[in-house]
């Protein structure tokens, strides 16, 4: 598995391997909620999704990592900087269901937390926006000595 810079021509495939990795996370959403209720919080979830992608990937304030495996984008990371806050902020991370639990979502936080360290932040955070939006909650986070 490699890490390498995002480029514009993987954003299909970044896309691809979001929409599936979040699938049964939106199934198991659906599961649990009133129908009606699901339908009016998530018409779309896929068109959603991928426009959530989609914008971070051409976001400037964030920068973006793909995993890759034999050429193939099995994983990504979107982060960005908080510099007046010295945080960093994994904004985005998904990983394909076919390649998970292999290190991959680790070596793309760790990818992230280098960064931030190596920016100067004295904080790394995951922060999850639940999907209508109403609370943000942090996910984790670690603290980085000068």
């Amino acid at each position: 598995m490699e890490i390498e810079p995002y480029e514009d021509s993987r954003l299909e495939e970044i896309v691809e391997l979001s929409l599936r990795a979040w699938e049964p996370v939106f199934r198991s959403i659906e599961a649990q909620m009133d129908a009606d209720a699901y339908r009016e919080l998530y018409p779309d979830w896929r068109a959603t999704q991928s426009a959530a992608v989609e914008s971070s990937c051409s976001d400037e304030d964030l920068r973006v990592w793909i995993a890759t495996e034999e050429s193939r984008a099995v994983g990504f990371v979107a982060a960005r900087l908080h510099v007046e806050k010295r945080i960093g902020e994994i904004y985005m991370i998904a990983v394909d269901p076919a390649y998970q639990r292999r290190g991959i979502a680790t070596a793309l936080t760790q990818q992230s937390l280098d960064w931030f360290r190596n920016a100067g932040m004295s904080v790394g955070a995951t922060l999850v926006t639940h999907p209508h939006g109403s609370r943000t909650s942090r996910r984790g986070s670690s603290r980085f000595r000068p």
